[in-house]
Formats: C-alpha cells, structure tokens, sequence
C-alpha cells in the first residue's frame, strides 16, 4: 500500500506538467463550482472500504501547547485537515482559502495579534510547528461550533483539496495551488501520508477529472463513472483525465467519447456540460510507452478497425497502445497513457487517459460547470 511510486514525495524536481500551460481570467470564474457537499447524501453502507482504521504519525512532531508560543511568531497559519473515509483507503484534505482577485488557493493565514485571543480559546487543537516567524497550526475538522465560527469568520471562502493536488498538479479545476503550499509540503511530506495501525503507507489517491452531460450530475455524484464498452481504448473499465480533455469532452458528443478518434466526430456543443472532479486510487499501474518492443493489440475489435478505411490509420498507429480485451487486467489495477509519440510522427493526442480495473477505485468529489 505504498505511496511513492505514485505520489512521487521523493522526486524533488519540479517537472512542467500539462496545468502549468492552461491560462485563466475573470470570465473563467463565472461558473466556477467547487461544493464540499454532495448532491445527494450517500448510502454508507454501499462501498466497500478495505480498511479505514487509520493512524497520523505526523502529528506527534507539533508542539503541543498554544501558550508556549514564541513571542517572535507573526503569523499563523491554519492547516485545518479531515480525514475522508469513504474511498478505497482514508486520506486526508486540506482546507486552502481561495482568493478571486489572485485566483490561486492558498493558505489561510492571518497576523498573530489579529487571532491570537481567538486561537487561545480554541480546543482539541493538534498542535503546531514552526518555521522562521510563522507558526503551521493543525486543527482536525469536526462539528465543533468553535470552529465553523472561526472560519466563516476569518475564511469565508475555504475548500478541501488532495494532497495529489497540492503537491503534484498544483491545480484544482481551473485555478492553481499557491507556490508556498506546495513548497511546505515538499518541505514537510510525512504530514500528506496517513497510515494504516499496523504501519503501513496508505495508497494516498490522484485527483483527476470526467466529463459529461449537466442532467448526469446527481448519477455521477451518486454512482461515480460507468464502465465503458470495449471499443474503448483499455476494454471494459472506468476512465478519467485531466480537466483540460475532461471539460472538451463534456462539450462534445460522440458514440464513445472515451474513443473519438475512431468514431465519426460530432463537434456540436451541446448543453450546459460539467466537469467532476475525482479522487482515484491507481493501485498498481502499468504505463505505456509504444516502445519499438511492446506486445500488439490482437484483439477482435482492433481487426475490425484495421479493416475500415475511416479507421485504418489511427487503429494501425496505435497497435502496440490499445488493449480493447482489457488484457492488462490480468497484472494490473490500472493503465495510463499520456500523449505519446506514433510511429508517423504523430501524438496520441486522446491522452492522457486512465483506465481503473474495479468500482471501488474511484471517488467522486465535486464537480464545476463548463
């Protein structure tokens, strides 16, 4: 259940990925949705968690005591957390305050002398670190009135967001992750890892994103994604990407959106469509690469889109890329394949895909109107 080689905390190089080309303005914000809350209330007892009695070793590095505070601390800076249990695995999110003039999510920070009194007469906090003048207080989100006066006090704006998204995307939706979060983060990883009791690294989930119709929003927040057909890329299986293809998509109708390239396109806009916002748990992952030496599709699906003329090309390019008989289920809990390179110098310009195995990988988090 180990998080490295997904989360990547060891890899302190900071990568361009694709959210760090996407650009935005006011009218961006215009249907800009993130709701904490459901659509509709959820029937607990229909997921299936494997084990969510969970451990944060992390806190035992706070310093307990508010009052002990040194008096050469200026600011403060609340890391309010809650520990979502309704996934694969629990994980923890994070409030970040959300700026409209800035557009970015930040911390919620505030002058010693203007909170002081307020957090003195807080309870149950965690406890607190330092660094330089600013003091990092944790506080576990409950249903204490203290606290939700607290915040829509000073925080009025606040949202829940991943520590996939805080560290690695550094976006959420269209709006991105204030640098100073991500570099506290990198700076302090173990506070983003929750553990099982007896020790072990729970999977910590990755944010990604699916796009459809607006009138699917309270079956989406209810049920998650639907499996696709087996014209899809991977078979049989639940697909996710980026907020960028997701929010093209939503806009698009297609016999197989998952698949346009070898459908007849319909570009036609169509109603209000909606972009959600997921938190997936990879598992393990097999990546492809179409390198000169990886196994073809010989599936029945891939012939028949070798033999006709509308899909020969593209079915032919991406021989050693697709599995429609989902094959890869066989080693794996999922697949990716981001834009790679074809063989007629081309790109695989549908990426970056994700295909999870089982149901129970994916969670629904909130959604946006695009």
């Amino acid at each position: 259940m180990t998080s490295k080689t997904i989360f990547g905390i060891e890899n302190t190089q900071d990568d361009t990925d694709d959210f760090d080309s996407i650009t935005h303005n006011e009218a961006d914000l215009d249907d800009y949705v993130v709701s904490d809350q459901n659509v509709e209330e959820k029937d607990t007892q229909s997921r299936k968690i494997k084990n969510n009695a969970f451990t944060y070793p992390a806190l035992q590095d706070l310093k307990q005591d508010i009052s002990d505070m040194s008096l050469d601390i200026e600011t403060i800076t609340f890391l309010v957390y809650k520990v979502n249990t309704d996934g694969k695995y629990p994980f923890l999110e994070f409030g970040m305050a959300f700026s409209s003039e800035t557009h970015l999510y930040h911390f919620m920070e505030c002058e010693k002398s203007y909170i002081w009194n307020t957090l003195k007469g807080l309870k149950h906090v965690d406890g607190y670190i330092v660094r330089e003048t600013k003091a990092y207080v944790f506080y576990q989100v409950d249903n204490s009135v203290e606290l939700t006066t607290m915040m829509k006090t000073f925080f009025p704006d606040v949202h829940f967001l991943l520590a996939d998204e805080l560290v690695n995307g550094k976006q959420v939706m269209k709006c991105k992750i204030h640098q100073d979060v991500t570099a506290f983060f990198k700076m302090h990883p173990h506070f983003l890892f929750l553990h099982s009791t007896t020790n072990d690294v729970f999977e910590m989930p990755v944010v990604l994103y699916h796009g459809t119709k607006n009138k699917n929003i309270k079956f989406i927040s209810y049920l998650g994604t639907s499996p696709s057909e087996i014209s899809a890329p991977f078979g049989v299986g639940y697909y996710f990407t980026d907020f960028e293809n997701a929010k093209r998509r939503a806009l698009r109708t297609s016999i197989a959106y998952i698949n346009p390239s070898f459908n007849s396109q319909h570009n036609n806009v169509m109603e209000k469509g909606i972009v959600c916002r997921f938190a997936i748990f990879p598992g393990k992952m097999k990546v492809l690469l179409n390198k000169p030496d990886d196994g073809i599709d010989e599936s029945s699906t891939k012939q028949q889109l070798l033999s006709s003329p509308h899909t020969f090309q593209k079915a032919k390019m991406t021989m050693r890329l697709t599995d429609h008989d989902g094959r890869w289920k066989d080693n794996y809990d999922s697949v990716y394949i981001g834009k790679s390179d074809l063989d007629d110098g081309t790109r695989f310009e549908e990426g970056p895909l994700w295909c999870l195995k089982d149901y129970e990988q994916q969670l629904f988090l909130t959604y946006q109107l695009c």
